[in-house]
């Protein structure tokens, strides 16, 4: 197995896949970036911080689409916990969408540098 050059994550897209009574693939590959969305709430985290740290959108370019891919994204990871956790748990699987939707990208230049001087 080869390594990317550079970091990558699996494609964020503006808004997640949203049925009301289904998983997705975009909610299990995504899983992660849901906990840490709601950890981000949870502790108070500024939602322009958790939008460009944890979805990889520039707030400053394009505040209007970034609030709402955090509000989407947010609104998903609230309806996993409540209602998506207890579909898994019965065996319901992911539908309608599939992995290779979702492949990897890099991950923008910008965050990374801003991180390794935190």
């Amino acid at each position: 197995m080869t390594l990317a050059p550079y970091p990558t994550c699996p494609r964020i897209l503006p808004e997640p896949p949203n049925p009301d009574d289904t998983l997705t693939h975009y909610d299990l590959i995504h899983g992660l970036l849901f906990a840490r969305l709601l950890t981000a709430a949870e502790t108070g985290l500024d939602w322009r911080e958790a939008t460009r740290t944890i979805l990889l959108r520039d707030v400053d370019r394009n505040e209007e689409g970034a609030r709402r891919c955090w509000e989407a994204h947010y609104a998903r990871a609230c309806w996993l916990v409540a209602k998506g956790s207890a579909l898994a748990a019965i065996g319901l699987g992911p539908t309608g969408d599939s992995p290779d939707d979702y492949p990897p990208e890099r991950v923008p230049e910008d965050l990374l540098s801003e991180r390794s001087t935190r």
